[in-house]
């Protein structure tokens, strides 16, 4: 099991998901079209950054910006999912809504990206 995002990582990270998260509503708001919003990293960053790193599908989609009506986060999901990087739980509520929970390999990826997005003191020699 890999360990939690340092406090520097887990920075980085919230900073590039408002940012992103932001610029793609942003451009919308104003009639702009962005590119592809990378919407499967922006699922492992919002689990990774929670305290459980699980989190209920429709806060995802909150988060995201998503509307309910759009397929595209039940495909980024179900990506992820094939590929290893999150576990799907039905929860025991009437609707049976999805949760969502990083595993071990999500989180490594989270990590690995998260180091790439700022450098660390030991990189700057």
């Amino acid at each position: 099991m890999s360990k939690r995002l340092s406090n520097q990582d887990a920075d980085a990270l919230r900073h590039w998901f408002a940012l992103t998260v932001g610029s793609h509503a942003n451009a919308s708001d104003i009639g702009l079209r962005m590119g592809r919003r990378p919407l499967r990293l922006l699922v492992l960053v919002y689990l990774a950054l929670q305290p459980s790193e699980s989190a209920l599908l429709n806060e995802v989609r909150r988060a995201c910006r998503i509307e309910p009506e759009k397929r595209a986060l039940a495909a980024a999901v179900d990506s992820l999912s094939k590929a290893g990087f999150v576990t799907k739980v039905r929860t025991r509520t009437r609707s049976g809504e999805r949760e969502l929970r990083l595993t071990d390999q999500g989180r490594i990826a989270v990590g690995t990206f998260a180091q790439s997005r700022h450098p660390h003191p030991d990189d700057c020699t």
